[in-house]
Parts: C-alpha cells; structure tokens; sequence
C-alpha cells in the first residue's frame, strides 16, 4: 500500500500544512516554492504510479485529497492576503464538498470510484496556473482572476460531467440490466 506514487501524495498533504504555515509568517516567496514543490510531487505520483503500474486504492484516495486540500487551502491564503476575491475559495469549496459527498455516495451504495477524467485534470491545471500567478497579483491583474474563473468553470463543467457520467448513466444501466432480465425471463 505504502509505495512510492503514494509516499509523494502524503508529502503533499503535509506540504499543505508547511504551504499554510509559511503563508502565515508571511513568507509569500517561499511559500511559492512550497506550492510548486507539491504541485511537482503531484505530477510526479501520477506519472510513477501510471508508468510502473503502482495504482492502489489509498493512492485513488490520497491523490486527490492532497490536491484538493493544497487548492483549498491556497486560495484561503490568497484571499487573506488580498490577492484574490473570497468568491473562488468559496465556490472551489463547495464545489469540492459535492465532488467529496457525490464519490462516498457512490462509493458506499455502489460500490464505484470516480476516477479522474480528461476535463478534471484540465481545470485542476487551469486552477493551478491561476493560483501560481496569483502570487504575482496585483501585477499580473485582471490575468490570474481570469485564469482561477476559467479554471472554476471547467471544475463546475467536470462536476457535472462526472455526475451525468457516473449518476445517471449508472440508473439507466440498471434500468437497461433489469429490463434485459425481464426480456430473458419472458423468453424461457
């Protein structure tokens, strides 16, 4: 359980600690390089994992619990230092929250993951030049207010995608299986 791709994910969860920490001293320059620094361990767990076929269920949860938690976490901070508006911790959160809440439903009464598709990945990345550039704010204004509004859409976008992909398209499938058992029933 405790492999490489999965070591990296748990630096990165207390990279969000060390990330907030130092946001707080404030050291802005260095918390920067904390948040590359995690973004990196991020990109670096799932090629390892991918590649060297190290894919595990923790990894399927600390993966994406780390990410979320260092987005979360760093638009907090950016809002507290009045380089963002409070709107897109807000929305990311909640957003968040549906995403968390929708995948344990899922994954208690059905017993299925949600895996990260093409679209989550791309508004993570969005989000995450956004968050980068917001460090820069105000001398990269209105740019990186752009870039987290584009990247907030596309995580909206991939939250209901997700939903119609694993919500309703697992209702029709049952409806589908039950009525191709009734079909057979009829046929014997």
């Amino acid at each position: 359980m405790l492999n490489i791709p999965n070591i990296l994910s748990l630096i990165r969860l207390i990279l969000v600690g060390v990330f907030y920490f130092v946001f707080q001293i404030p050291n802005y320059t260095l918390a920067f390089v904390i948040f590359l620094v995690a973004g990196a361990t991020d990109l670096l767990d799932g090629y390892i994992a991918r590649k060297y076929d190290m894919i595990t269920d923790l990894g399927k949860l600390l993966d994406p619990l780390a990410d979320k938690l260092l987005l979360i976490v760093a638009l907090f901070c950016l809002y507290s230092a009045g380089k963002v508006p409070l709107l897109f911790p807000i929305l990311a959160t909640a957003k968040e929250l549906i995403m968390i809440i929708g995948g344990a439903l899922l994954l208690t009464k059905r017993n299925q993951v949600v895996y990260a598709k093409v679209i989550g990945k791309v508004a993570a990345a969005t989000f995450f030049a956004g968050v980068v550039l917001s460090f820069f704010s105000p001398d990269v204004y209105p740019f990186h207010i752009f870039l987290l509004s584009v990247g907030l859409g596309i995580s909206f976008a991939a939250m209901v995608s997700y939903g119609i992909m694993n919500v309703f398209k697992s209702k029709d499938q049952k409806e589908d299986n039950s009525t191709q058992t009734q079909d057979e029933e009829v046929t014997k």
